[in-house]
C-alpha cells in the first residue's frame, strides 16, 4: 500500500515536473516570437473612400519562428468618435500558424458614412478626429491565451462643407424678374470631391415660399470653393427683404443632405 502512494506521489510530482517545463518552454517560446522577433507585425493603414464606404486595411504578417504552433490568431480594430462613441468594429482571424510557417492575410475594417452622417451631421461642417484602437489575441501551443493592445492611432476626417457661409446676397430687377443671387464659399477637406446639385429655397420673413433656384457643382477635394445661385422671385409682392433660406445637395453618395438654414437681410 504504501508503494502505490508512494508510486503515485512520484507520479504526480513528475508530471508536475513535466508540466512546468511545457509551461516555461512555451511562454518563452511565445515570448521569443512576439518581443525579441517582433514575429507579429502590423503593416502601415491605409483609407479609402468608395461608394460611401470609408475603408482603413491594414497587412498582418506572422512569422512563427517558435517551437509550437499558434492558432485562433485575431485581430480586431474599433472605430470610435470623439466621444468614444463606437462607430464600426472588424475583426480578421487567423486559424493557425504552423511553427516555421508564414502567414500573410489583410485586415480591413470598414465604417459607412452615409449611416454615420446621418446620426453625425456635424460632420458635413466640422473637422473631427476618429479613435483607431487595435487588439491581437492569440492561443499559443494549443495552451496558453495572450491577448494586448497592438495600436492606437487618431485619424483626421476632414468635413466636405467646412465653414459654408452664405457671402454676399444681392437683389436686382432686369425688366423682366425679380432676381435674388446668392453667393456662397465652404472648404472642402474631404479624401473626395463633393458632387452633386445644389438647391436653394427663398422664405420672407413671415416663412412664406418666394422660389428656387439649382445648380451642379463640383468641389475637388482638399479645396476651397466658391459660387453663386440666382434665384427668381415668383411672388415680387411677398418680397420683404429679408428672411431665410434652405440649402439642400443631392449627392451621389450621401444622398439627400441638408445643408442648413441661413438668414438674410
Amino acid at each position: 500500500m504504501r508503494q502505490s502512494i508512494r508510486a503515485l506521489g512520484w507520479c504526480i510530482t513528475l508530471s508536475m515536473l513535466i508540466l512546468f517545463a511545457f509551461l516555461a518552454s512555451a511562454i518563452g517560446s511565445m515570448m521569443q516570437v512576439i518581443v525579441v522577433n517582433q514575429g507579429i507585425r502590423l503593416g502601415s493603414p491605409e483609407i479609402e473612400v468608395v461608394n460611401g464606404t470609408m475603408r482603413i486595411s491594414f497587412p498582418i504578417l506572422v512569422n512563427n519562428t517558435g517551437q509550437y504552433d499558434i492558432s485562433d490568431l485575431n485581430i480586431t480594430t474599433v472605430v470610435r468618435d470623439g466621444e468614444d462613441s463606437i462607430i464600426s468594429r472588424g475583426t480578421t482571424i487567423i486559424e493557425r500558424v504552423g511553427r516555421g510557417k508564414l502567414a500573410i492575410k489583410l485586415h480591413n475594417v470598414t465604417v459607412d458614412l452615409v449611416d454615420l452622417i446621418s446620426r453625425m451631421t456635424n460632420l458635413l461642417f466640422e473637422d473631427a478626429e476618429f479613435k483607431v484602437d487595435t487588439f491581437l489575441g492569440l492561443r499559443y501551443a494549443y495552451a496558453l491565451s495572450f491577448s494586448v493592445g497592438l495600436m492606437n492611432q487618431t485619424f483626421y476626417w476632414g468635413a466636405p462643407f467646412s465653414g459654408f457661409s452664405i457671402t454676399r446676397i444681392t437683389y436686382h430687377f432686369n425688366l423682366t424678374h425679380h432676381i435674388l443671387t446668392i453667393d456662397y464659399s465652404f472648404e472642402n477637406h474631404s479624401p473626395m470631391d463633393v458632387t452633386g446639385l445644389l438647391t436653394i429655397r427663398l422664405y420672407n420673413d413671415r416663412g412664406e415660399y418666394l422660389g428656387q433656384g439649382s445648380r451642379v457643382i463640383n468641389a475637388p477635394h482638399q479645396s476651397s470653393f466658391s459660387d453663386s445661385i440666382g434665384i427668381i422671385i415668383e411672388k415680387p409682392e411677398k418680397f420683404t427683404m429679408s428672411g431665410y433660406i434652405e440649402m439642400t445637395i443631392e449627392n451621389p453618395i450621401f444622398g439627400h443632405v441638408e445643408i442648413g438654414r441661413f438668414p438674410y437681410g
